[in-house]
């Protein structure tokens, strides 16, 4: 348990840690696939709860 608590930890810190984007985000998580534009992502989200 603590071995892979260790690799977590070292994932987020060496990949989604340093990401500077939800673009980059996206990438490096493998949602591309499912959120075709993740520039608008959150905008879109946000206006369909108001």
């Amino acid at each position: 348990m603590l071995k892979a608590s260790e690799r977590v930890l070292a994932s987020y810190r060496d990949e989604l840690l340093p990401c500077t984007s939800f673009d980059e985000f996206c990438d490096i998580v493998g949602l591309l696939e499912d959120i075709r534009n993740p520039s608008t992502c959150i905008d879109d989200v946000l206006r369909h709860l108001a």
